[in-house]
């Protein structure tokens, strides 16, 4: 029996069924214990501990759902990336000295409505990303194209107004920039 290239065998219905809805309750039902015995153990171990007034632990917050799965994402990441010890693992997933930000074009022939034709690329057609990366190669952070008027209606944390001069392009550059603009890195951007 053939495969096709979505992973399917061919005349096996899309979606997992039944089977697939229940590993995404049981992942939501883990990960919400897991973020509650988190934030249990926090408490205790503040309530109970002698700080020091510069103790991190007096800046602790409460976890939730999308902070621990990021987290179990690195730690599977953890065990496909080689590193000489364990607190290379976190300089690898944090953008350094030195950033580049690049555009992508993933193919898609089909039919979709924000398709961008671009004729300078391999791939003429296709879904165009913006992509921040790390000194390391790996994306940091990303945003999917979705047309020229798109680009407040799906983000939590919008520009200021007074980027508006900067036009479509450079307003996706300040989003990418969003979570490292005033920590004092010292970031050089490499626009590709």
């Amino acid at each position: 029996m053939e495969m096709s290239c979505t992973g399917r065998r061919e005349g096996e219905e899309e979606g997992g069924g039944e089977e697939e809805g229940v590993a995404e309750e049981e992942t939501e039902v883990l990960l919400n214990i897991f973020v509650t015995q988190t934030n249990k153990y926090a408490q205790e171990f503040i309530s109970s501990s002698t700080l020091k007034p510069a103790s991190c632990f007096r800046q602790w917050t409460e976890t939730n759902i999308h902070e621990m799965r990021t987290f179990l994402v690195l730690l599977l990441l953890m065990g496909i990336v080689k590193t000489p010890d364990l607190n290379s693992h976190w300089k690898v997933f944090q953008p350094g000295e030195n950033i580049a930000i690049d555009e992508s074009l993933l193919l898609r022939k089909g039919r979709l409505v924000f398709k961008q034709y671009i004729p300078l690329k391999r791939a003429t057609f296709g879904i165009k990303s913006i992509l921040l990366f790390n000194n390391s190669g790996y994306t940091s952070r990303f945003r999917v194209y979705t047309g020229k008027d798109e680009y407040t209606t799906d983000i939590d944390d919008p520009p200021p107004p007074d980027t508006q001069h900067l036009g479509r392009s450079g307003q996706e550059v300040f989003y990418l920039m969003l979570p490292l603009l005033n920590k004092g890195c010292g970031q050089l951007v490499y626009l590709c």
